[in-house]
């Protein structure tokens, strides 16, 4: 595998075939931001939506403890 800085490419090249994929592709859709941040645009939600939240996080709690 290797890495053209030039083309912001990834290279893997096999016997039969060669793939190329843009570097930054996997950072999309990612947003980092703070705790304190996340804290806030969320006690501004609506009660819907923060009982929503609060269930989702107990439902991927529950899974959590379930794999283990």
């Amino acid at each position: 595998m290797a890495y053209d800085k030039n083309k912001q490419t990834w290279s893997v090249k096999s016997s039969e075939n060669t793939l190329q994929e843009k570097a930054n592709s996997y950072n999309t859709g990612f947003i980092l931001e703070s705790e304190d941040d996340r804290l806030l645009k969320d006690s501004l939600r609506p009660p819907i939506e923060k009982l929503q939240l609060f269930t989702r996080m107990i439902r991927r709690n529950t899974m959590l403890k379930r794999s283990q």
